[in-house]
């Protein structure tokens, strides 16, 4: 998954194994976040139904916007995200670490049967 690989350039203001030393600023956080943003080539074909058109950074939050050529409602997109793509944003100690320092990575999904976007959002206390 893209969105966690991208995550690497969090190491520009901070990584997991530094996590005793100084504190990131928010400047420094935006600022990768940033450049993680600028790194991708759009549109992006992910899967058979999905596709990433845009991605963009508001303060410490970046957000992915996909569309989805499939039908379906926003409870079961939700369900999906949460069984499918929960577990591995978790797993990634670069994604939690940079959970702590307040970034929100949103992702929403444009779909047939939704007049608007299905809006989901990974934050710090969200990998238990």
């Amino acid at each position: 998954m893209r969105a966690i690989t991208i995550l690497s350039a969090l190491a520009i203001a901070g990584s997991a194994s530094a996590q005793d030393e100084e504190r990131p600023t928010y400047q420094q956080m935006n600022e990768a976040l940033r450049t993680g943003a600028a790194s991708y080539e759009l549109p992006q074909q992910i899967d058979q139904s999905t596709r990433l058109v845009d991605v963009d950074v508001e303060g410490l939050t970046m957000t992915y916007h996909y569309e989805l050529n499939e039908h379906g409602t926003g409870v079961q997109m939700r369900r999906f995200f949460a069984a499918n793509n929960l577990k591995q944003i978790c797993g990634d100690e670069d994604v939690v670490y940079s959970f702590r320092q307040g970034v929100v990575f949103r992702h929403s999904y444009t779909i047939l049967d939704e007049p608007e976007p299905v809006v989901t959002e990974v934050k710090d206390g969200d990998c238990g």
